[in-house]
């Protein structure tokens, strides 16, 4: 083989490595919601894409982004949960740490049909309990499901790694390919849901099930601990090195999911506004990037305006909520003049923010 052609094969191996990794944010890096969040019951995001899951359950978990326990110097940063309060309902309700992964990214897995691929999931894990942990994934509704075990040593890191078979049998009734929930991915189960548990190991099966029959109660007692990074999903029947990229990259496809204004500076600008009435205001906001749905606002703190002749009032609105952009405003103010513009911005307030949220 010439030197070109060597180098043309080289090229082509490095490419095709590239954007592999279904799952976003799996070096947990990107942490917008916080460093450090406590009290986390069902469906509640902390790092970014990743939740824990209750079922509805008492017990509930702290998460810190860590850098002091990370499986090698590869890693920067774990997603460390701690068991805050005690469940006493394990058997009625399950425990987890889960990404639900978006329709169009499992597109390509092509599930249910005759050219569908495997796909193999991989991820460093450690917790303070020895046991029997579950990992699996399933498609949206629960129409069918794949689970598998491993075992963890106390306080020593391990590394995980499986192969999900083609699925080739009929495209599951609600498969999800576009915006909506993909694959429902358990990364770690942490106790078992009667329910959702199941003695069927490593291979698909009808029903929406997340455990093993063996997993470990490690929801039985506070402060116990357990520590995730390097999660990655990737079509093929090998694990490869886990694709690692840079934080703007991450932040990005976080942005799609998640992202909200405040906390640069006390008096951030949010927006330019104009008054209609005179206690009303309205202007265009635009998002960093398309968001998966038209998202969910929310607003902590105060905010202000500069010039207008305004007195604020503290309610957010919304209108034309879109993916890309919305038409936002306050309202319940007073004293504004109608078509004088307004500069919405938050009130000497670092902790300000107003989010949006298109989560799964």
């Amino acid at each position: 083989m010439s030197k070109a052609a060597e180098l043309a094969a080289l090229i082509g191996s490095q490419s095709s490595l590239s954007n592999r990794n279904l799952i976003i944010n799996g070096a947990m890096q990107v942490a917008q919601r916080g460093v450090d969040i406590n009290s986390l019951g069902e469906n509640a995001y902390s790092i970014d894409r990743f939740r824990t899951r209750t079922y509805g359950g008492d017990g509930r978990f702290d998460y810190d982004q860590v850098t002091d326990v990370v499986p090698s110097s590869t890693f920067k940063y774990a997603a460390k949960y701690t068991v805050s309060t005690a469940a006493t309902d394990v058997g009625s309700f399950g425990y987890s740490v889960q990404q639900v992964i978006e329709g169009h990214s499992i597109a390509q897995l092509r599930i249910g049909r005759s050219d569908a691929k495997p796909f193999t999931i991989s991820f460093w894990a450690r917790s303070s309990v020895s046991g029997t942990y579950s990992s699996g994934v399933a498609t949206n509704s629960g129409d069918i499901s794949f689970v598998t075990e491993f075992t963890l040593v106390a306080n020593t890191w391990k590394y995980i790694s499986y192969t999900v078979p083609a699925y080739t049998t009929s495209v599951p009734t609600n498969l999800n390919e576009t915006n909506g929930n993909g694959l429902f991915f358990t990364v770690i189960g942490l106790a078992s849901q009667t329910s959702k548990e199941t003695s069927t190991l490593d291979a698909w099966q009808s029903g929406n099930f997340a455990f093993s029959s063996n997993q470990t109660n490690f929801m039985s007692a506070t402060a116990r601990t357990v520590h995730i990074t390097g999660v990655q999903l990737e079509v093929g029947e090998q694990a490869t090195p886990f694709e690692h990229e840079s934080y703007a990259a991450t932040l990005q496809k976080c942005y799609r999911f998640f992202h909200f204004v405040g906390g640069d500076t006390t008096y951030q600008t949010i927006a330019t506004l104009t008054n209609f009435t005179g206690g009303q205001a309205v202007g265009l906001y635009q998002h960093p990037v398309e968001m998966r749905a038209a998202p969910t606002i929310s607003k902590s703190g105060n905010w202000a305006v500069l010039g207008g002749n305004t007195s604020v009032g503290q309610t957010v609105s919304a209108d034309q909520n879109s993916p890309k952009t919305l038409q936002i405003g306050f309202s319940d103010g007073s004293g504004g003049t109608s078509g004088y513009s307004t500069t919405l911005r938050a009130s000497n307030d670092i902790n300000f923010r107003l989010t949006f949220s298109s989560e799964l």
